[in-house]
């Protein structure tokens, strides 16, 4: 094998903490960040219906 095979196998990159770990792996802990964009996005929708309401009633 040459060096470079030999650097490119798996078994030389999968040391822990030396290679790059799959998306999935490092996850954080908690509810994912689509539930607060979607409770912020319904709250904004309320806010501007609100807005509309009360410009119609004047």
């Amino acid at each position: 094998m040459t060096a470079a095979a030999t650097a490119a196998s798996p078994s030389a990159a999968a040391k822990s903490g030396d290679g790059m770990q799959a998306a999935s792996a490092v996850e954080p802990a908690g509810p994912s960040a689509l539930v607060g964009w979607g409770i912020c996005l319904i709250a904004v929708s309320l806010g501007a219906g609100v807005v509309v309401l009360r410009l119609r009633r004047i």
